[in-house]
C-alpha cells in the first residue's frame, strides 16, 4: 500500500467518527468549538515541534516536496485525527478510562507509522506523546465546559484558534495547488 493510503484511512476514519458525533450529539455548535479550540492549539504546539524544533517528519508521499508532505501529515494528525478524539471525548464526557484507552489506541497508531516507515521520530518519543494526549484530553473537557457560559476571553481565543486553523490550513492549500506564498531565500 502506498503511504497516502494511510493517511486516508485515519482521515476518513476521523471524519466519520466526528459526522457521527456531530449527528448524535445535541450542542453541536460546543462541539465544533471545542474541535477548532484543540486544532488551533495543535497546530501551534506543533508549529513548535514540527517546524521549530524538527522532532518528527510524517512521511505520506503525496507532495514531491519532503517540507509540504510532512505539513500535510501534520494536518491529517493535528487538524484531524487528534482532535476529533479530544471533541468526542469532551461532549460525551467520557471517564479518565477511556481517555486513557483513546490514548493506547493513538499510541498503537504512532508505533504502526512508525513500523511502516510513514512517520519517523528524531528527538520525539512515544511516551512523550502518552504524557500530552491525556492533557490535550483533559483541556478539550475543561474547554467544552468553559463553553456553556464562555466569557469575553473565551469567546476571543476560540474565535482566534478558529479562524488560525482555516487561514493556516487554506494559506497551504494554496501554496501546495497553487505554488502560491513561495519565497527564495
Amino acid at each position: 500500500m502506498p503511504n497516502y493510503f494511510w493517511f486516508f484511512v485515519l482521515s476518513g476514519i476521523s471524519l466519520i467518527v466526528f459526522i457521527i458525533t456531530i449527528i448524535k450529539h445535541k450542542e453541536k455548535k460546543r462541539l465544533v468549538q471545542t474541535y477548532f479550540f484543540i486544532s488551533g492549539l495543535a497546530y501551534i504546539v506543533d508549529y513548535f515541534i514540527l517546524i521549530i524544533f524538527h522532532g518528527y517528519d510524517y512521511k505520506p508521499n503525496l507532495i514531491k516536496t519532503f517540507w509540504f508532505d510532512s505539513t500535510l501529515g501534520s494536518i491529517v494528525s493535528q487538524g484531524l485525527a487528534i482532535p476529533t478524539a479530544a471533541s468526542v471525548i469532551a461532549a460525551f464526557h467520557y471517564p479518565f478510562v477511556m481517555i486513557i484507552l483513546t490514548t493506547i489506541s493513538f499510541i498503537g497508531i504512532e508505533e504502526l507509522f512508525i513500523k511502516f516507515e510513514l512517520y519517523d521520530h528524531h528527538w520525539w518519543r512515544t511516551w512523550i506523546t502518552f504524557l500530552l494526549l491525556p492533557i490535550c484530553f483533559y483541556l478539550a473537557k475543561f474547554w467544552y465546559e468553559k463553553l456553556k457560559n464562555p466569557t469575553r476571553v473565551v469567546r476571543y481565543i476560540t474565535m482566534y484558534l478558529t479562524i488560525s486553523v482555516y487561514s493556516n490550513t487554506l494559506q497551504f492549500l494554496l501554496i501546495v495547488v497553487f505554488s502560491t506564498h513561495l519565497y527564495s531565500v
